[in-house]
């Protein structure tokens, strides 16, 4: 007979592998869009290096260079720009609507396959609902928009570094399972009483 903890890291497993064809299938459609859209992609790329460099994460190519935009460029392709260049936006600090569904689904997903039951999912669902409207992006902050604590994202843990989805989802699976033994229900009733969890 197969135990509990068994079943469940079977189940997160098989949700590694989920995740791993979903990056897959992202970098296929950024290889795409790089061969259809070569200038967009390249802009996309700048953006994306200047908001690691500005964290201190540095960029290197197979080579160990750390200027691989620049060297894709010189070495392999030719840009005449014909679009003028986007200025770089503001950090966001809301998710979208799609994406709060998105998160909510992959949160319902999850806690399926951990083994939740229907009732304990409904309780997830409330419990995240009202720390973050299952928002990845969001920080509690005062009326003047000053963070006023280091939680962050859709479950709102202390300390939360990531800005994946999945990922805060699965650190806030692992945190109700230390706190309150997986029970999302017992979690909802201690936020009710005390106002946090």
């Amino acid at each position: 007979m197969v135990s509990e903890v068994e079943r469940r890291i079977e189940s997160a497993q098989k949700l590694l592998v989920i995740q791993r064809n979903y990056r897959r299938a992202r970098d296929r459609a950024m290889t795409k869009l790089a061969r259809a859209h070569k200038e967009e992609y390249l802009q996309l790329l700048e953006r994306e290096k200047a908001k690691d460099e500005e964290t201190g994460r540095r960029w290197l190519d197979i080579a160990g260079n750390s200027n691989s935009i620049e060297s894709y460029k010189s070495n392999h392709i030719k840009i005449t720009p014909k679009v003028p260049l986007i200025p770089v936006m503001k950090e966001r600090t809301q998710a979208t609507m799609e994406e709060k569904n998105e998160n909510r689904r992959i949160a319902r997903e999850y806690s399926r396959a951990l083994g939740y039951s229907r009732k304990e999912i409904a309780c997830l669902l409330t419990l995240w609902t009202r720390e973050s409207r299952f928002d990845h992006l969001a920080k509690p902050r005062d009326r003047n928009g000053r963070p006023v604590s280091s939680a962050f994202g859709i479950a709102q843990l202390l300390g939360e570094r990531s800005g994946e989805p999945e990922l805060q989802v699965l650190h806030g699976l692992r945190y109700l399972d230390h706190r309150f033994g997986g029970s999302a229900c017992s979690a909802l009733r201690h936020s009710d009483r005390r106002g946090w969890y």
